[in-house]
């Protein structure tokens, strides 16, 4: 388990009756890539319509922009 989300753990552990709002300084780009990797690559399209095999071809230039997207709360 990475550093960050042993923080995360943490975090939600200390404040057990309060919802995490603040996550954009524990999220970066590897989250992202791990994260999307333990997905299920036989489920169904999101809700972008996209399914995993089809957003891992795009996933090289898309994870930056997927980042920013979420860092700024456009996503």
């Amino acid at each position: 388990m990475s550093t960050k989300l042993v923080q995360i753990t943490e975090r939600a552990r200390k404040y057990r009756n309060e919802g995490l709002t603040n996550l954009h300084q524990y999220i970066d780009e590897d989250m992202l890539k791990d994260s999307f990797m333990s997905l299920n690559k036989q489920s169904s399209a999101g809700v972008d319509g996209k399914y995993w095999h089809y957003y891992s071809i795009e996933s090289n230039y898309r994870f930056p922009d997927l980042l920013a997207e979420f860092k700024t709360g456009r996503y």
